[in-house]
């Protein structure tokens, strides 16, 4: 999996072949603790660079803590018009 952020903000997030068999086999990913840990550093390595990056007006959106999913297709579909 790899992040990489578009210049207006947004973000493509790249799969690799096997990472697309999985979840179409599983609908999931199920990451050991290692591979977690070191998936988590990559993606705090990013969230820094993007702050810098993200137009003004996103970057003080806030989320609950307790949020359980994020809607990624209603988000994609408003970018969209």
């Amino acid at each position: 999996m790899k992040f990489i952020q578009l210049k207006d903000g947004s973000c493509d997030i790249l799969f690799a072949d096997e990472e697309i068999e999985i979840l179409n086999k599983t609908k999931k990913f199920n990451l050991p603790p290692e591979a977690f840990k070191h998936t988590v550093n990559e993606m705090m390595a990013v969230c820094l660079k993007w702050v810098d990056r993200m137009p003004e007006k996103y970057q003080r959106i806030t989320s609950e803590g307790d949020q359980q999913e994020v809607h990624i297709k209603e988000l994609t579909d408003q970018k969209l018009k």
